[in-house]
């Protein structure tokens, strides 16, 4: 296996990191949409195992652009993939960026990487942050959006109280159902990489619904998602039968704002409040 090992640029010849090996000079930098980071995680995915700490964190915030090493041992030759990560002091992922660099054998390279930010499914880069734009009262439907004192973002529009099925979570308007912060109850978050689907954490959505922005979603009564991903019906209408509309249709039962089929809906299994 191919064997690397990462060192502060700085430091190569002091440490003896350089001696006999491959060196890639790694310049970190942002496209200024990262905040302040204090450490940065740097991994290889090409197969060579880095095989001290592939973490740098000099103690402090990291002043960008920073340039660090990678040393190699000099029978390593051939394309490596960088990923760098981005982390603040309480270990929260600021940013990411990747690159791709050929190394060759006691040779020194060099290759740069632009860190930019990254967000969880479902949230949106605003100013910086991940933010939902459904619900963020400072960004509420595009970014620097903000709703007036006494209003909330329900659905991504500035109103004066949540629309049916949306609860109030300490001032956002969030359907619990759905919502990856508040999944099933206000405060309890899904972990990443999973989805809140029928207000509990899953890995993938329940049959009969489906990902909209990284939330699982029934488009026949969704009031954000109505028929397809992304249409939002108007105030004082329900979603029924995957279409806006002032009352139910035949057959669907209005539960709480919804329009649904109480013989397969897993919210509403036989009766309102139901779940399955």
């Amino acid at each position: 296996m191919r064997q690397g090992v990462l060192c502060l640029w700085v430091a190569l010849l002091a440490s003896g990191c350089g001696s006999g090996k491959s060196v890639l000079s790694l310049t970190i930098t942002n496209d200024g949409t990262v905040g302040a980071a204090t450490s940065l995680q740097i991994a290889e995915s090409s197969g060579t195992s880095l095989a001290q700490s592939s973490t740098y964190s000099p103690g402090g915030t990291i002043n960008l652009p920073a340039t660090v090493g990678l040393a190699f041992d000099k029978s390593v030759s051939g394309s490596v993939h960088i990923v760098v990560t981005a982390l603040d002091a309480g270990g929260k992922q600021l940013g990411m960026g990747a690159t791709d660099a050929t190394i060759q054998p006691s040779q020194n390279e060099t290759a740069m990487v632009v860190l930019s930010l990254s967000c969880a499914a479902g949230l949106s880069g605003c100013n910086n942050d991940c933010v939902n734009l459904m619900n963020d009262n400072a960004n509420c439907g595009k970014c620097g959006t903000a709703c007036p004192a006494g209003e909330l973002c329900s659905n991504g529009t500035c109103t004066l109280s949540c629309q049916q099925s949306l609860t109030n979570c300490n001032g956002l308007c969030a359907n619990l159902m759905t919502d990856l912060a508040n999944c099933g109850k206000c405060g309890q978050a899904c972990p990443m990489g999973s989805v809140c689907s029928a207000g509990a954490c899953a890995v993938s959505c329940q049959a009969s619904l489906t990902v909209c922005n990284g939330l699982c979603v029934n488009t026949k009564t969704d009031l954000a998602n109505c028929g397809k991903c992304g249409t939002v019906c108007p105030m004082g209408n329900v979603c029924s039968g995957g279409q806006c509309a002032l009352s139910c249709q035949q057959g669907l039962t209005e539960c709480n704002g919804l329009c649904v089929d109480a013989q397969t809906d897993t919210g509403n299994c036989g009766k309102c409040g139901t779940v399955c």
